[in-house]
């Protein structure tokens, strides 16, 4: 007997077919892994022209042909729930196994069980090893031996067999079997061995006419196991016969992980390092298309490039968008679960919205499947509707009635979708539910929504838009969801099962079930992980994701640790593999994928993950270098940039990390390339199209027709032929003005673009409306002669009023909506009190409500010049209260509020001055205040709302706004004002106190920073630079992605503002007076600009919003 051995696995299928000599009249049998079979079918064909008496066969294909199963075979998710329903029934009689409701529990133990079988152990060898035990180990092993041999006991009654049983069969077979006894058989590869794997060529040993192994061995006990070959040597006294292979890589085989190691200089190893994974990727796409399109006629193709990590899952995506944005055709080796497929996504929300009583929230996610509504548009519609009008787990089950457009289609969907949870049987007492019952629910509900020609459907409509491999996933999923549930119907019956649980088996069984898709090309890229690459070898492979932790290492975390598995062996239990032996396999694998290539290899790893968290590199990078290096110093460089990185830098911007690459772009990526370009232009980081140009340059050269008129939308849009082109209105509102100063982008979002956001039931600004709308209406009709019981009785109806309208009174239809509406009718009754409080403690009276300037009304709009010519600024003020010739400003705000300078110098609160300015002909402004509509609903009735902001510097005018000052009390009760004079003159207090001049220098500032603010609206600027904590609470923080803890472009005043800083602005001549921000102690977070509100764009010709 010999054993015949070579360095890597991807020699391994050529030495096979070598041994099996060809000749036709000669029967043999090649037995193999699984996924080797192709491989070496493939090598016999090339080297013989076909397999003719060679047959080859994994251990499952020989049985699946000559060993048929009179029993029902298991698979793997069957035996998983056959785990499940006996840890449900045996529950009581387990002491440290607990959480049997755990849904990855099932899967846990039976990969125990298929382990334990693998190595011979039956359950009385464990309870043998318990008796002797003690502890946890002894609890441990009670437990596994309970399920352990009550699976066994319902296998073998139900006339059902596993691939372990089946497996455990062959080596009395091969003993009868005429085909063996008559073949010369070959063992290739199977690295990893176990007791059955022993049994089996044991067996073979005895009964096949031959017995030859051809093996991956080697001495360097870093990388080979050995486990296989030293087997063989021990129990056949085999003789070793080493092939020798490529001496490139058995230099990289012999040097991994042998510390100390020199090699020999190789130019076709190479090492890069990216900034990051996008960047890796590209790399290597760049390599592919420049190598196959320089290369045709030397006969390179797609085929013979691969690429590897250990991690397929977390590169499939960048790999799937850049190959693409390439041209290059591709295959990626993954099998994908059917866990998150519409089906079993959409069997988990409706048995969600059943367990949790009709949560809005999972009955969204049921109407919103493909499943139950194809028309997107028609189920996000719906959504917005359920939200808008806070339907709740009760309102559902009602006609919809808010008048809308579509609300009819809304009311069919309803109808149908909330029709289908009366399939599912009433639950008897403790919630639980027949398993059987359940599925005939599920059954009904498929056929209800004809699941099966909507999945046909959805099908067809991926392959029309070119994505064939995931239509054939899709196809694949109806036929695997009714056997998942017709195996589970038959392994758990009747039991009765807690809803969840029944979603659990099914969401389980689905998950368990991979689709592997099969490749559409031959001539493509193969990427897959370590263990599918190693059986070929590539003329060039890559190696990516080599960063710290790869090959990855096991933890010993398993149900029976090595520990345990130790103590077992006192017992002569022996279970293989251990922790340790598991990780020497996947190391073995590492080398095995290094090593398959037979012109060039390209290691590489990124500096960042896809997290942006910084990483090193995998140790496997340095033994590579060192098996490549000489002993003269003469070593693998590790690149960081692309080969061409000087001229790519007479280019810059994006063009200059892609400058290779241009020759190879689709027209796909070319024009992706160009849009970012363009809008780098537009947002001020580029001043030149030099890159927009060679990107515009490959489209021309790809598609003659589309660059063209591409080009004339784009430059219609960036306005380079449009000078003196406005782009604000010629009257524009205060608020969008304070909006522009709080964030440039959020500004044009809300107010240019008119992007709304999601009413999704009583947010705060709807609390605030109402509040504010019910205080208007007393405000104007209250008479602040009447007694103050009347005002409370006025109050307490005008919310009633209010709250009956359509747009408030949808949220109080709900329970949490009624308990929230009470609260509201105390704080509204509370804030229409201390408006009362406060006009009965005043000489003023309010005048105005809600009163308009502009908007072609009677009072005219403020006439602002810009630089960019002349506007109007237009609004609203909620209240004017007038005394004589003096009046007070006064507007409603929802939430805290401070009147603080600061506010007024960065642009965010305008309105009070500006409202003053429009009435500042006919009135004296004496006062501006902020009053506060509170809504936390903490305060008491006779807790005092006090109006925050600026009050004339004068103890008479003071007193006729809040009649609380007076000589002996010169602190306001109803408006933040101390009048408490100094010693030497003047007031001690004097922050919230202005002079005549000075509030007419706050008006003037008001007017030129609205002015400043409406220029660089009119000029495009869009940039996102928030003020302060804007960024917080901001619905479009998604859109922008702006990261205020990084970005430089927040702008915040460190050292506070005080009316000096502002009064200082006015006399220089300038609201917009740069030197501000040193001279008068207010530094922002921009080094880049010194500018006090915002960063501007370059000063060029001004572009459109985009």
């Amino acid at each position: 007997m010999k054993v015949y051995t070579v360095n890597a696995t991807c020699e391994l299928a050529e030495l096979a077919a070598k041994l099996s000599g060809g000749d036709p009249l000669q029967k043999r049998i090649i037995f193999c892994e699984d996924k080797f079979t192709l491989e070496l079918e493939i090598a016999l064909s090339k080297r013989y022209g076909g397999t003719f008496g060679t047959r080859v066969f994994s251990f499952n294909r020989f049985m699946h042909k000559y060993l048929p199963e009179s029993f029902e075979v298991l698979s793997p998710e069957s035996a998983a729930l056959v785990v499940k329903r006996l840890l449900l029934e045996n529950k009581g009689r387990l002491t440290c196994i607990k959480n049997v409701y755990d849904p990855n529990l099932a899967g846990v133990v039976y990969e125990l069980i298929a382990q334990l079988k693998s190595a011979k152990i039956c359950p009385e060898d464990l309870r043998r090893a318990a008796e002797g035990s003690s502890g946890i180990l002894r609890r441990k092993l009670d437990d596994i031996y309970v399920i352990f041999d009550e699976y066994e006991k319902f296998v073998a009654e139900n006339k059902l067999t596993d691939g372990n049983n089946r497996l455990s069969r062959l080596p009395a077979f091969f003993a009868e079997c005429d085909d063996i006894k008559q073949s010369d058989v070959i063992v290739a590869g199977f690295p990893s061995l176990n007791r059955t794997l022993c049994e089996i060529f044991k067996s073979l040993s005895k009964n096949a006419k031959s017995l030859t192994f051809a093996l991956v061995a080697g001495e360097n006990k870093g990388v080979y196991t050995n486990e296989t070959f030293d087997f063989a040597m021990r129990e056949f006294k085999c003789e070793h016969i080493a092939v020798n292979g490529d001496e490139t890589r058995a230099r990289l085989l012999n040097t991994l992980y042998s510390p100390g190691k020199k090699g020999s200089f190789c130019s076709d190893v190479h090492v890069y390092r990216a900034q990051n994974t996008t960047e890796e990727v590209e790399y290597i796409a760049r390599l592919i298309a420049s190598g196959v399109r320089n290369n045709e006629g030397a006969g390179r193709f797609y085929k013979d490039y691969a690429v590897c990590t250990e991690d397929i899952s977390s590169y499939a995506l960048t790999i799937k968008r850049i190959f693409a944005d390439y041209g290059i055709p591709f295959f990626i080796d993954q099998s994908d679960d059917l866990g998150k497929h519409p089906l079993t996504t959409l069997v988990g929300a409706y048995i969600d919205v059943l367990r949790r009583g009709f949560s809005i929230d999972d009955y969204l996610r049921f109407v919103k499947n493909p499943l139950i509504c194809a028309d997107k548009s028609l189920s996000d519609g719906f959504e917005n509707y359920v939200l808008k009008h806070a339907i709740d787990r009760k309102l559902i089950h009602k006609k919809f009635v808010c008048e809308e457009d579509s609300v009819e289609d809304f009311e069919k969907l309803r109808t149908f979708s909330v029709a289908l949870f009366s399939l599912m049987p009433e639950r008897e007492k403790g919630g639980v539910v027949s398993f059987s019952d359940a599925v005939r629910a599920i059954e009904n509900l498929l056929e209800q929504i004809d699941a099966k020609s909507r999945l046909e459907d959805l099908g067809d409509e991926l392959k029309n838009i070119g994505s064939a491999g995931l239509a054939e996933y899709n196809a694949q999923a109806y036929d695997k969801f009714c056997g998942v549930l017709t195996a589970a119907e038959k392994i758990l019956g009747d039991k009765l099962l807690p809803l969840v649980e029944v979603k659990n088996v099914i969401v389980s069984g689905m998950t368990a079930c991979k689709i592997s898709i099969i490749q559409e090309y031959s001539d493509c890229v193969f990427v897959g992980d370590f263990r599918a690459v190693k059986y070929k070898k590539y003329p060039v492979l890559f190696a990516l994701g080599l960063s710290d932790g790869v090959p990855s290492t096991k933890f010993d975390s398993a149900l029976l640790c090595d520990r345990d598995i130790v103590g077992m062996e006192a017992f002569d239990v022996s279970v293989e593999p251990k922790i340790k032996e598991v990780n020497r396999r996947n190391r073995e694998n590492a080398c095995m994928a290094l090593a398959a290539f037979s012109k060039r290899l390209y290691l590489s790893r990124a500096l960042r993950t896809a997290d942006g968290e910084e990483c090193k590199g995998s140790e496997l990078i340095d033994y590579v270098i060192a098996a490549f290096s000489d002993e003269n110093g003469k070593t693998i460089k590790i690149a960081d940039k692309f080969k061409n990185a000087r001229a790519a830098e007479n280019i810059g911007g994006e063009i200059g990390k892609r400058y290779k690459a241009l020759p190879y772009m689709t027209e796909r990526s070319s024009a992706f390339g160009f849009a970012r370009e363009i809008s780098a232009y537009k947002e001020g980081e580029r001043n030149e199209f030099t890159a927009a140009s060679a990107y515009y340059g490959v489209m021309k050269n790809r598609d003659r027709t589309l660059p063209d008129g591409l080009l004339g939308a784009v430059n219609n849009e960036i306005g380079y032929y449009t000078e003196g082109v406005n782009y604000a209105p010629s009257e524009i509102s205060a608020t969008t003005v304070e909006g522009f100063f709080v964030c440039p982008y959020k500004n044009f979002l809300s107010r240019g673009v008119k992007l709304g956001i999601r009413e999704d039931g009583m947010r705060a600004y709807v609390i605030g409306n109402l509040i504010h709308e019910a205080a208007q209406e007393f405000t104007d009709t209250a008479d602040y002669s009447a007694s103050k019981e009347s005002a409370r009785a006025l109050a307490e109806e005008i919310f009633e009023k209010v709250a009956s309208k359509e747009e408030y009174a949808r949220y109080r239809a709900s329970g949490a909506g009624k308990a929230i509406f009470g609260f509201l009718k105390k704080e509204t009754v509370r804030f229409c009190l201390n408006v009362y409080d406060g006009c009965n403690n005043s000489a003023f009276r309010p005048k105005f409500i809600e009163i308009a300037f502009g908007y072609g009304g009677d009072r005219p709009a403020i006439d602002v010049d810009t630089r960019s010519g002349k506007r109007k600024i237009i609004g609203k003020a909620d209240r004017i209260d007038v005394f004589g010739d003096k009046m007070s400003i006064i507007d409603y705000k929802t939430g805290a509020v401070s009147g603080k300078d600061e506010d007024l110098y960065s642009g965010k609160k305008l309105q009070l001055y500006l409202y003053a300015k429009a009435f500042s002909d006919e009135y004296k402004t004496v006062g501006a205040y902020y009053f506060p509509i509170a809504d936390e609903f903490g305060e008491t009735e006779e807790a005092v709302m006090t109006m925050k902001g600026k009050t004339l510097a004068d103890l008479a005018t003071a007193s006729e706004i809040d009649f609380t000052i007076t000589d002996e009390n010169r602190t306001g009760k109803y408006i933040s004002a101390n009048l408490t004079e100094k010693k030497d003159g003047g007031f001690r207090y004097d922050s919230a106190l202005l002079t005549r001049a000075e509030f007419d220098a706050y008006l003037e500032y008001a007017t030129e920073v609205a002015a400043e603010g409406i220029a660089e609206i009119n000029e495009g600027v869009i940039i996102p630079s928030p003020d302060g904590h804007a960024c917080e609470y901001c619905e479009y923080h998604g859109l922008c992605g702006y990261d205020a803890s990084l970005d430089c472009r927040t702008r915040v005043f460190k050292d506070g503002i005080t009316k000096e800083v502002v009064l200082g602005a006015v006399q220089n001549g300038n609201a917009d007076d740069e030197n501000n921000t040193d001279e008068n102690n207010a530094e922002e977070n921009n080094t880049d600009k010194k500018q006090r509100r915002r960063r501007k764009p370059n000063r060029r010709k001004r572009q459109k919003f985009g």
